[in-house]
């Protein structure tokens, strides 16, 4: 079974969160560009299959928050996982904050 957690950071720009998550879980987080994700984003893929997405909570077609529950959080990490256990969530630096676990 699937997993995706959301997390939000409220004080920090999106390339001090990328270098903080780097730091803290050792891996490098490639960039990426899309319209339907933000702009420019960042993700990496682990070998068990889970993976990370950190961007900006901005959705371009409407200048809108992309998650609208949330918009005082400017940065968003979606982390998906099978397994039912989120593999980085006790690494995650303290400024990172479980928004939505499903």
């Amino acid at each position: 079974m699937n997993y995706s957690n959301l997390y939000g950071c409220q004080d920090r720009y999106l390339l001090q969160v990328k270098g903080e998550l780097e730091q803290c879980l050792g891996i490098l987080l490639e960039e990426r560009e899309s319209d339907y994700h933000g702009g420019l984003y960042y993700s990496h893929k682990f070998e068990s299959g889970g993976r990370l997405m950190l961007k900006q909570n901005i959705d371009l077609y409407d200048d809108e928050p992309a998650e609208q529950k949330f918009p005082d959080f400017p940065a968003l990490l979606y982390v998906s996982f099978s397994g039912g256990v989120d593999p980085v969530a006790q690494l995650l630096p303290s400024n990172l904050r479980l928004l939505r676990k499903a």
